[in-house]
């Protein structure tokens, strides 16, 4: 719940404590998506901040897709298509 000084408290408890940004049910870094395990820029729910991944960490993050996906292949004895 939003306390009105723009600090989200745990529930349940009278701790101050701001949660992390990847567990307070806001979509902080405006992508359309909320906290983890659902938007991408949380590793965690104690992620502090729920930041978009730069681009570069984007392209490693699909080429070692691209490449789990061509190994799974070769393990089950398929090649890919030329």
């Amino acid at each position: 719940a939003d306390a009105g000084y723009g600090t989200i408290y745990r529930r349940g408890t009278y701790d101050p404590t701001p949660l992390a940004e990847c567990e307070d049910g806001l979509d902080n870094d405006e992508n359309g998506l909320t906290d983890f395990p659902d938007d991408p820029g949380c590793e965690s729910a104690s992620d502090p901040i729920e930041a978009v991944p730069e681009p570069a960490v984007l392209l490693l993050q699909l080429a070692a897709l691209v490449t789990l996906g061509m190994r799974r292949r070769a393990a089950a004895g398929r090649t890919p298509a030329h």
